[in-house]
């Protein structure tokens, strides 16, 4: 059988991107990090993990499985394999200080089971599988190694519409508006959407990439505010604060980020597909050094 290109999983160099984890650490509140997400159904039910049901979305073919809380949930290929993660917050708790909650982020009311009551959430989601992929029947496996075996990660853009961002850093710079800012050890190179100095804050993009030695390792999600209720079962979430945090990782933002980052916590989750242990920055990985703290910031 010969394959459209598009359809071919690509080779991958430098960092081996076989991995799945969540949540930066150590920081305050935090004690659990890089907390490991099951790459397959298998490992999902393993874990003791639940088969829930979705709300209303793309990619009708995937399968989402939920840890207790329902905080992080994995989504799956119809073989099984990792096609997109949701990430869910309590209704009653979750709020944001300039983005609107419900331009991103959609409503879910899961049945109650057993173990969970029936609660309303919002939710927000990325994928690693195209429609076109599905269809095609050439969903990625985890039998190949890589956690990113398609054309990169989609989430949906301001007009909600899903929007690649693509697995190279060369075509994230070339094809899209993410624009490249600073390098955290154990997080990467922060690439943000639009992200100038004359952004309006209201159009913040909540989702930014994590590059390191050319390929896209990671994303996360970001925006201002936080959860009036700690979650229940595990801290998956990570607060920072201050615009000298801010700087420091976003040297090319509008006023009103750094202002935000000292009026508002900075409420955010890195996603990685490679064991942040390993990545490490050099000076040339951020796009302004000089905002990064000095006992912080690579030497050569």
């Amino acid at each position: 059988m010969t394959l459209h290109s598009k359809y071919f999983f690509y080779p991958v160099s430098g960092l081996d991107l076989d991995d799945w984890r969540v949540t930066y650490g150590p920081m305050e509140g935090i004690t659990e990090y890089f907390i490991k997400i099951p790459r397959t159904i298998e490992e999902a039910e393993t874990a003791g993990w639940v088969c829930t049901e979705r709300p209303p979305g793309p990619l009708p073919q995937l399968i989402m499985y939920c840890p207790p809380g329902r905080n992080v949930c994995p989504l799956y290929t119809p073989t099984g394999d990792m096609g997109g993660l949701q990430l869910s917050f309590s209704k009653d708790h979750l709020y944001a200080a300039a983005i609107k909650l419900e331009k991103w982020f959609t409503k879910w009311t899961p049945s109650a089971t057993d173990s969970e009551p029936e609660k309303e959430y919002w939710t927000i989601t990325q994928y690693y599988v195209s429609e076109e992929t599905l269809e095609a029947g050439y969903g990625p496996q985890a039998s190949n190694g890589s956690s990113l075996q398609d054309n990169g990660i989609w989430v949906h853009d301001h007009s909600g519409q899903l929007m690649l961002i693509p697995r190279t850093e060369a075509d994230i710079k070339s094809k899209t508006l993410f624009t490249k800012q600073n390098c955290t050890p154990r997080m990467g190179t922060h690439y943000h959407y639009n992200m100038t100095p004359k952004l309006l804050c209201e159009n913040q993009l909540p989702w930014f990439a994590l590059v390191i030695d050319g390929k896209l390792v990671g994303s996360g999600l970001q925006f201002f505010g936080d959860l009036t209720e700690p979650t229940e079962y595990k801290n998956w979430f990570e607060r920072f604060r201050g615009s000298t945090v801010e700087r420091s990782a976003v040297p090319f933002g509008p006023d009103c980020l750094y202002h935000n980052a000292d009026m508002h916590p900075i409420f955010s989750l890195h996603i990685y597909l490679t064991d942040p242990e390993q990545i490490k920055c050099r000076l040339a990985d951020s796009a302004n050094p000089s905002t990064i703290p000095e006992k912080y910031r690579p030497q050569n």
